[in-house]
């Protein structure tokens, strides 16, 4: 649905102060990008709101993301 109806979108797994293994974050990227592929797409972004892990990244993307919707692309 967010995909056909042309909005952005952000993929947040958060808690990742449980789990920060890079092998754990390969298998679950894979994973999210295998069960939601019409979003392939939309960045993933591994965070913890407890520790503060990724959460600059984590709004540097969002902010990203808005510069691009407000691109104006003119035509004619």
């Amino acid at each position: 649905m967010i995909s056909e109806a042309g909005r952005a979108c952000v993929i947040v797994a958060n808690k990742w102060d449980i789990c920060k293994s890079e092998s754990t974050q390969k298998k679950l990227l894979d994973e999210i990008r295998y069960t939601l592929p019409g979003l392939g797409y939309a960045p993933v972004i591994f965070t913890s709101a407890k520790e503060r892990y990724n959460l600059d990244l984590l709004l540097d993307q969002v902010v990203q993301i808005l510069d691009l919707l407000e691109v104006r692309i003119p035509t004619s």
